[in-house]
């Protein structure tokens, strides 16, 4: 976000301000300093996942440009004209006091002067505040100068210390880019045309689901689907939860989005909802619960509970109290990224680890976003490329698709060049290839775009923004 920021701040210093004298000039050293540390800042965001120093560089570094912006706020704007645009011709004062004084700054080359004065003119009737109003604003572009002067000799610092990181110039990748949105909430719905490689996951656990009693065994089972995010959890739950041979085993098909907010009573509220029974009046877990068996009695049910996080078994026990009712054969399919999770679903009749996409299968995935629309000459000239970039997403299906939507945008093989020799893939986590994936996706979009999605990290997780809502905040 420190490109952004700064960006941010230039445009204000450019648009925005009106200083005259010292101000001026200290305003127009920070902005050639804050303007010439810009141009490395892509190659510092990339290089401190690498470098602890530069973390904390980049830190120091925003600081003082929130300061920047903290002096800029409070500086003079440009003066209007009546029509609401800024007036430049400043020489026609018709007979207004202090003419001659204005023709005096004018012989001087003072033009900035004889704006400020000519800003103070209009202030008022009396000639005594007349003078009294550009005596202070003379002050205060005194006091702005010092304010200027200040943060500007913290920013030389700062800029003195990026040769010991000896950054590059990195300019923004090249081509278009969109801002893909996603809500964290989940649906059962999917479209099956665009899934790869799942079908043998998928044969699997449905076998599981729609094989055996329970009752035999002492209550309803459990099956977990667990993985590190980005494979595909909920998409693969998605494509059981429509198969035709689920829908003529089970007779009810509850999905609810969990996430980390394992609250019992808001879940079977959910369930309830899901299931097709009405909720009672109160919010009591007692009547809750008893509503919850009546709605899913000797009914044949399979309940989705897709990104679990908690791993409290007393939680996990007082939910299950109420899902005991059903008929025999019942089932509970959750997806969640920890096998904790999975062993706290007592009991856990089985757990799916899900793997990563074959080579050829992350091909087709990657081929269908970043192919589409080309002419079949030009896949082809890019194609070793591409197959190059599928090989650092490490068969991740996020990392796939995301990718694959930034490289459809990309017309040369310069560009594809820029993306695969990108020194983001080298930042390893635990998240297996998603997060230089994610990055490069993020660096990707123009400077603005990267504000406004940073900013809906002030929403809590499966939180439902509204377009209209969101776009007025931004």
């Amino acid at each position: 976000m420190a490109n952004a920021l700064v960006s941010m701040v230039v445009n204000k210093l450019r648009e925005e301000v009106y200083l005259v004298g010292d101000a001026k000039e200290e305003l127009i050293k920070l902005s050639s300093t804050l303007e010439s540390i810009q141009a490395l800042l892509n190659d510092a965001e990339i290089m401190q996942f690498h470098n602890q120093s530069i973390q904390v560089w980049l830190k120091k570094f925003k600081d003082v440009v929130y300061d920047v912006e903290d002096v800029v706020d409070e500086m003079i704007p440009f003066p209007e004209s009546e029509s609401g645009t800024h007036n430049g011709d400043y020489r026609l004062m018709g007979n207004q006091p202090w003419a001659c004084l204005f023709s005096l700054f004018s012989c001087c080359g003072l033009e900035d002067w004889i704006r400020l004065a000519h800003e103070s003119m209009s202030e008022g009737d009396d000639i005594g505040d007349k003078v009294r109003t550009f005596v202070s604003k003379v002050a205060s572009q005194r006091d702005f100068a010092r304010q200027i002067k200040q943060v500007r000799v913290k920013l030389d610092q700062i800029a003195a210390d990026t040769n010991k990181f000896s950054f590059k110039e990195i300019h923004s990748f090249r081509g278009g880019s969109q801002l893909h949105k996603a809500e964290s909430q989940t649906s059962s719905l999917v479209d099956e045309s665009k899934m790869f490689g799942r079908d043998r996951d998928k044969d699997i656990i449905i076998s599981k689901l729609v094989s055996g009693s329970s009752s035999e065994e002492g209550g309803i089972h459990v099956i977990s689907i667990v993985g590190v995010g980005g494979l595909g959890k909920t998409t693969l739950a998605q494509l059981i939860h429509n198969d035709k041979r689920v829908r003529s085993h089970f007779n009810v098909f509850p999905w609810v989005c969990v996430s980390d907010d394992f609250n019992v009573i808001n879940l079977t509220k959910e369930i309830i909802k899901a299931a097709g029974g009405t909720s009672p009046p109160d919010s009591q877990l007692d009547s809750l619960q008893k509503q919850l068996i009546q709605t899913l009695q000797g009914k044949l049910f399979l309940i989705v509970l897709d990104d679990v996080w908690n791993d409290d078994s007393d939680r996990w026990e007082k939910l299950m109290l109420s899902l005991q009712r059903g008929a025999p054969g019942s089932k509970i399919l959750v997806t969640t990224r920890s096998e904790k999770v999975a062993n706290t679903c007592m009991p856990s009749a089985y757990m799916h680890e899900l793997k990563g996409l074959s080579y050829d299968d992350s091909w087709l995935l990657f081929r269908t976003r970043a192919f589409a629309g080309r002419k079949v000459e030009d896949c082809r000239a890019l194609e070793k490329i591409g197959r190059e970039i599928v090989k650092k997403c490490k068969g991740v299906p996020l990392s796939l698709k995301v990718i694959g939507s930034v490289m459809r945008s990309k017309m040369t093989a310069q560009d594809w060049k820029d993306i695969l020799e990108s020194q983001t893939w080298e930042i390893r986590d635990i998240a297996k290839g998603i997060l230089p994936a994610l990055l490069l996706s993020y660096y990707n979009l123009p400077v603005h775009l990267k504000q406004c999605f940073a900013y809906c990290s002030v929403f809590p997780k499966d939180h439902k923004m509204e377009k209209d809502k969101l776009v007025k905040l931004w």
